[in-house]
């Protein structure tokens, strides 16, 4: 079943309907560590953790929260193969499109 990794969720929003692209997995409920290079570390280590399994054949990353927790969970990810696919919010027809980053190659 495919899985929709959501980087960071506070509660504000609701992310029911990214359940139409698979399986919502939250990754942080925290935004990333400001100052405490430890903490940050671990919190780097964490995100590895549980993006191993990712499969960026079906899988999607929801990018959203904290800027820094973004960039790090999406190199992680591209790190892989150069292929994420993420979910795009539309705010005109209130839903997620799918759309698919590739980092290496091409042009």
């Amino acid at each position: 079943m495919p899985k929709v990794y959501i980087i960071h969720d506070t509660g504000v929003y609701n992310f029911t309907s990214a359940g139409d692209f698979g399986t919502p997995v939250v990754l942080f409920r925290k935004r990333f560590p400001q100052y405490n290079e430890d903490e940050a570390k671990s919190w780097v280590e964490h995100a590895r953790k549980e993006l191993h399994l990712f499969n960026s054949d079906v899988d999607y990353l929801l990018l959203v929260g904290d800027p820094v927790s973004m960039a790090v969970v999406f190199h992680i990810i591209a790190s892989k193969n150069g292929i994420v696919k993420c979910l795009r919010w539309d705010k005109a027809t209130q839903r997620y499109f799918p759309i698919t980053v590739t980092t290496i190659g091409g042009n």
